[in-house]
C-alpha cells in the first residue's frame, strides 16, 4: 500500500509540474507485469526457474511481485461494479484475479512471503473471493462458475451468489509454508472456506451444488482433506453440466500431523 500511495503522490506532483509549465504530456504505454500467466498451485522443486516473467537474481532487498487483475477484456464480456484488491508484501509472490460476465463480484488477493501463488477466475456476478497467504511456497486456486466461460454476465450459465475464502498463514504470528488450497464452485449461493495454520497441509473443495457450505480446517503440519458435494455432471467438453443437488453441509476439522479426511456427498 505504501507503493501506492507513493506513486499517487508523484502522479500529482508531475501533474501540478506539468500544468504550471503549459506543457502537455501524453499518455504512455509502460510495460507491466501481464503475462504472469496461470498460477501453479502445485508444489514447486526449489530446482525450477522462477515463472515471474520480471524475474532476475535477487539483490537481498529486491522486490519483484508481480500482480495481474483482469476485469473485462478482449474476447470477454465485461461487468461492472466489480472490485478488487491485490496486496502484496514480500518477494517473488505472484497473484491473479479475473472476474469477468458478472456485476458485483468482490476479490481481495494478500500474499506476505516468498514464492506465494493465488489465482482467483470468477465468472458470474455477486461473488466473493478472499485469498490470504503469509508465508513461503503457499499455493490457493479458486474457480467459481456454472459452465467455465458460458458468455453470459449474471446469466443461469454463470456462478453467482457464491463465498469462497482460503488463509494460509503459521500458528500466531509465525509463517505456514508449503500448503496448498483449491476450490472449485459450480452453481449458487454455495460457501467455501478452507483455513490453514501450519505447514504442507492440501485441502480441496468441490462444490457442484446450490445452496451448499464446505468448510476445511487444519492446524498442524501434512494434513490432507478433500470434500466433493453434488454430482460431477460433465457437459460438452468435459465442463460440468448445470448444478443439481443442493443444500449439503460438511465440515472437516483436523489439528495434529499427518491426518487425511475425505467427504463424498451425493457425487
Amino acid at each position: 500500500m505504501k507503493k501506492v500511495h507513493l506513486l499517487v503522490a508523484a502522479m500529482l506532483v508531475a501533474g501540478v509540474a506539468n500544468a504550471q509549465s503549459g506543457t502537455r504530456q501524453a499518455f504512455r504505454s509502460v510495460n507491466d507485469c501481464i503475462g504472469c500467466g496461470t498460477v501453479d498451485i502445485s508444489p514447486r522443486s526449489a530446482t525450477q526457474s522462477n515463472p515471474n516473467p520480471n524475474y532476475t537474481p535477487p539483490t537481498s532487498t529486491q522486490i519483484d511481485n508481480c500482480s495481474e487483475v483482469v476485469q473485462g477484456g478482449a474476447g470477454v464480456i465485461a461487468g461492472d461494479n466489480n472490485v478488487a484488491v491485490v496486496d502484496q508484501t514480500g518477494t517473488k509472490n505472484i497473484a491473479k484475479l479475473t472476474q469477468v460476465e458478472g456485476n458485483r463480484n468482490y476479490g481481495l488477493q494478500v500474499q506476505a512471503g516468498t514464492d506465494n501463488r493465488a489465482q482467483a477466475n470468477i465468472y458470474g456476478s455477486n461473488n466473493t473471493t478472499l485469498q490470504l497467504q503469509r508465508g513461503t511456497g503457499n499455493r490457493a486456486g479458486i474457480n467459481v462458475d456454472q459452465v467455465n466461460g458460458a458468455a453470459i454476465p449474471g446469466g443461469s450459465q454463470n456462478g453467482n451468489n457464491n463465498w469462497a475464502q482460503q488463509r494460509q498463514q503459521g500458528a500466531g504470528t509465525s509463517d505456514g509454508n508449503n500448503n496448498i488450497a483449491n476450490i472449485n464452485q459450480y452453481g449458487n449461493t454455495n460457501l467455501a472456506s478452507q483455513d490453514q495454520i501450519g505447514n504442507t497441509n492440501s485441502g480441496n473443495i468441490f462444490q457442484h451444488t446450490n445452496f451448499s457450505t464446505a468448510v476445511q480446517q487444519q492446524t498442524g503440519n501434512g494434513n490432507t482433506a478433500a470434500t466433493y458435494q453434488g454430482r460431477d455432471n460433465v457437459g460438452a467438453g468435459n465442463i460440468p453440466a448445470l448444478a443439481s443437488e443442493s443444500y449439503q453441509r460438511s465440515s472437516i476439522l483436523q489439528g495434529g500431523n499427518n491426518n487425511s479426511a475425505l467427504v463424498t456427498q451425493d457425487h
